[in-house]
C-alpha cells in the first residue's frame, strides 16, 4: 500500500532546491531492505513506466515545445554524475538514496528515491522550485497527473517485483 507521507529529511534532499514551492512524498514497504538503491531506482523508472505514462509524456512534450521547455535529455554543462536513468540526470547518490532531476527555465525539480533499511520502506519524493509564472502555471496543470503517475510507477514496479 502506498502512503502519502511528509517529505523526509534526507541528507541529499536537505540541501537541494531550498526555495522549493512544491513537494510531495510517497512511501511503500520494501520486500528486501538490503536491496541496492541504484537497482531499486533503475527498476522504478524502467519497470514502472506503463504505456499510458509514456503517452502522457509524449503529449506533454508536444504541448510544451512551443514554450521552449525541455522535452528530453540535454547536456547543459551542469555538474552532475555522468549517469542518467531514463530522461533524468542523476545528481547524487549514496548507499541509501538517489537524487535525480532536471533544470529548465520555468522550474527545477528533483526526485529522491530513499531507502530506509531500519523501517524497510522506500520513499519517493519530488521537490520543485518554480522560477516564473510559466513554472507556476505548469505545476498547476500537471500536479494531478504527477501524483497519479508517481503512485502508478511505484505500484507497477512493486507488482513486477522490483522492490
Amino acid at each position: 500500500m502506498i502512503k502519502t507521507v511528509a517529505v523526509p529529511m534526507s541528507p541529499l534532499l536537505e540541501h537541494t532546491l531550498p526555495k522549493a514551492q512544491f513537494a510531495d512524498a510517497y512511501e511503500i514497504a520494501l520486500n528486501d531492505p538490503n536491496q541496492d538503491i541504484w537497482d531499486i531506482t533503475y527498476k522504478l523508472f524502467t519497470e514502472g513506466q506503463q504505456d499510458w505514462i509514456k503517452a502522457l509524456m509524449g503529449l506533454r512534450n508536444l504541448l510544451v515545445t512551443p514554450f521552449g521547455l525541455k522535452t528530453g535529455p540535454m547536456n547543459d554543462g551542469e555538474q552532475v554524475l555522468q549517469e542518467r536513468i531514463g530522461i533524468f540526470k542523476v545528481y547524487e547518490k549514496t548507499a541509501h538514496e538517489v537524487l535525480l532531476g532536471e533544470n529548465d527555465r520555468h522550474l527545477d525539480f528533483r526526485i529522491s528515491v530513499l531507502k530506509d533499511t531500519a523501517n524497510a520502506t522506500l520513499t519517493v519524493t519530488t521537490k520543485v522550485e518554480m522560477h516564473n509564472a510559466l513554472g507556476r502555471a505548469y505545476i498547476t496543470v500537471i500536479e494531478p497527473f504527477h501524483r497519479m503517475i508517481v503512485k502508478s510507477m511505484i505500484r507497477q514496479a512493486k507488482k513486477k517485483g522490483a522492490f
